[in-house]
């Protein structure tokens, strides 16, 4: 419980693995799509999900809706299928099938951790294509964007993959003597990926909207 639903002495109602929650869970599985068995408090038999999300960080948004609903109500079995019915259309953990690539996509906002998730998720993935990331900056960090930033390069180093690109000064910034390539805009890395095709990738984009690496999608 937070300090502040304490000092106020907040009625409070609990998500996640521990003994006050009324609603836990655990990935089952993570091809392309997570797979995750729920455990409603006071029932017997558990939901399996077969999810349209990608990542395992979204397990945690899975259990809040469910103890939501189930909180107000909302019968089991109908949450399962609400669970199971939602496909993401708002650039939160999208998968994408184009005609040359397929594409994680997830732009519409970014933060230091939900970077980190994404990029770990990402290499935790088994695909049959060679891996790609297009990283943009994460915006409104204030007086801790650079050492953020700065973060998520040291990440990087330590992954292997085919080709790093990164756009957005705070990226460009941080990652000067790295081999990391930098592009300050996302329309010079569309002009890049315009000359030299990217084909039979599996791809992350993941950064700021106010960075619009949706605009990249018309070349991928």
């Amino acid at each position: 419980m937070c300090n502040l639903a304490k000092e106020k002495k907040l009625d409070s109602v609990f998500y996640g693995n521990s003994p006050e929650s009324i609603c836990s869970g655990e990935i089952t599985g993570n091809n392309n799509f997570i797979c995750a068995r729920i455990q409603l408090s006071g029932q017997r038999t558990m939901l399996d999900i077969q999810s349209s999300l990608v990542g395992d960080y979204n397990l945690n948004n899975m259990l809040a809706a469910a103890c939501i609903g189930y909180y107000f109500g909302v019968k089991p079995d109908e949450i399962g299928i609400a669970l199971t019915d939602y496909a993401p259309s708002n650039s939160r953990s999208q998968l994408m099938i184009t005609l040359k690539n397929k594409i994680v996509f997830d732009a519409y906002n970014a933060n230091p951790s939900s970077m980190e998730g994404s990029i770990t998720n990402f290499f935790s993935l088994n695909e049959e294509f060679p891996k790609m990331i297009i990283l943009g900056d994460m915006l409104e960090l204030g007086k801790y964007s650079r050492s953020e930033h700065l973060a998520i390069i040291e990440l990087l180093k330590k992954k292997q993959l085919v080709k790093i690109f990164l756009v957005g000064d705070e990226f460009c910034a941080v990652s000067e003597g790295t081999s990391l390539t930098c592009f300050a805009k996302v329309e010079a890395l569309i002009e890049y990926f315009r000359s030299n095709p990217v084909k039979d990738h599996s791809i992350l984009l993941k950064g700021s909207r106010g960075i619009k690496l949706e605009k990249l999608l018309e070349v991928l």
